[in-house]
């Protein structure tokens, strides 16, 4: 907590952030987030007449010795490998097995010729499936997949046979591109009770991708799936707050050690600042009155940086800067911290609602904390600090006295939890 506070008011670097590529979905969105995310899976091939076709393409994972790939589909048709079928033509077909998978089918279909669908104010190539034979359709063996969705929804797919003649798409599983981490992160809850589990992540399970540049971006099981954004948050860090060699302030107080080597950087710095238990001598300190009694708080979500409103610098409400904007248009705001409560009650932060945490049981927590006005004591050693990194420690401290501000230590912070006072005094002791 102090560390966290020293580094807000020295204007320290901003240095532990993520530098994973966060996951979106916008294909019905209206700003310009909406508008890259279907300019990446949708290409136009006519600016005039304003004709477009997908750009993702139709496979299927497979696993070889430990290794996730995919291998990509049979053109079903000229230029495509996958067609999109009518849900009421889907009982009139002869299905079979297709290796254990509940949503996927062998079929027989025909596939008809290249129709326009209009889109965005032109038109989009699509290809159709039907049952029965048509005098323009061509007979086709291939998979039919079903990818859940709205309840009015009208249309599934057919893939093309897996194609062995072409060469299996390696998926990134390093640190750099941890794309499997990545697709398993993003699963939903929805998602995983319908494909289970593991998701798409079975030997011979559809799928469909995105090639950029010759390298694989993402996958998912539906058409319009999930998108690793172009730049990371990390990436929105300005330099001279994220790279600058020298140890800053906090640095130079609390220490560190550099997640990867450097040549004209310090690797490490020892700490300075010891802190001893905080210990009560208080005996009844406990909110649900004694210490083997828990309780249930509300849903206590994890920080959401995907919602890029909140953590993105916003100019202008109309024009909102994402992820996907190029890196000179905004910056990372700086630390999010939760605004305090006055006065919480116990009613105010526990869930007593049992049908309620019974439908969720994964996102609730039980935990056992202390009531307030309860105090602890603890030490402060440090040791050969100057007296600007003593003044930012005392700063923080005579700020947590005034009747007027809380620190915020612990969890429960969203529901008012947490907010504390420290009172000090200071003992020098100057070695001659």
């Amino acid at each position: 907590m102090l560390r966290t506070l020293v580094e807000i008011v020295s204007f320290s670097k901003i240095d532990k952030v993520a530098d994973q590529k966060l996951v979106y979905r916008a294909f019905a969105d209206v700003t310009s987030l909406g508008d890259f995310y279907r300019d990446r899976l949708m290409q136009s091939q006519d600016e005039d007449s304003k004709q477009y076709s997908f750009l993702m393409q139709a496979g299927y994972i497979v696993q070889d010795q430990g290794v996730w790939k995919i291998q990509p589909a049979q053109e079903i048709s000229q230029g495509t490998s996958f067609a999109r079928i009518e849900k009421s033509q889907i009982s009139k077909i002869l299905k079979k097995p297709w290796h254990g998978i509940k949503h996927a089918k062998k079929v027989d279909i025909w596939i008809d010729s290249l129709a326009w669908h209009p889109h965005r104010g032109g038109f989009i190539e699509l290809y159709y499936a039907k049952v029965n034979p048509s005098s323009s359709g061509k007979k086709s063996s291939g998979v039919l997949v079903e990818t859940q969705g709205l309840a009015n929804k009208k249309m599934e797919y057919v893939f093309g046979l897996p194609d062995d003649s072409a060469k299996p798409i390696l998926i990134p599983d390093s640190k750099e591109n941890p794309m499997l981490q990545n697709y398993e992160e993003q699963m939903t809850k929805e998602q995983k009770e319908f494909l289970g589990k593991e998701g798409v992540l079975r030997n011979m399970h559809p799928v469909f991708y995105l090639i950029e540049n010759d390298e694989l971006v993402f996958f998912g099981h539906t058409m319009m799936f999930r998108l690793p954004y172009r730049n990371s948050v990390r990436d929105f860090i300005p330099d001279c707050i994220s790279t600058a060699n020298n140890p800053d302030l906090v640095e130079s107080i609390f220490g560190f050690v550099r997640d990867s080597k450097h040549i004209d950087m310090e690797q490490s710095l020892s700490c300075r600042v010891f802190f001893t238990d905080a210990v009560t001598t208080d005996n009844d300190i406990w909110l649900a009155g004694n210490s083997t009694e828990s309780i249930t708080p509300h849903i206590l979500g994890s920080p959401k940086p995907t919602t890029f409103q909140h953590y993105l610098v916003q100019s202008k409400e109309e024009e909102l800067k994402h992820y996907e904007d190029e890196l000179d248009k905004s910056a990372i705001r700086g630390h999010k911290l939760y605004w305090h409560k006055k006065d919480v009650k116990r009613n105010e932060i526990e869930q007593t609602d049992k049908n309620e945490i019974k439908k969720v049981r994964s996102q609730y927590t039980d935990i056992k904390p202390v009531k307030e006005g309860v105090e602890f004591k603890f030490d402060i050693y440090f040791e050969n600090l100057s007296d600007v990194e003593l003044g930012s420690l005392l700063w923080i401290n005579d700020i947590s006295q005034d009747e007027k501000y809380r620190l915020s230590l612990g969890m429960g912070k969203p529901l008012g939890m947490g907010a504390i006072k420290i009172t000090h005094e200071l003992y020098l002791s100057i070695a001659m």
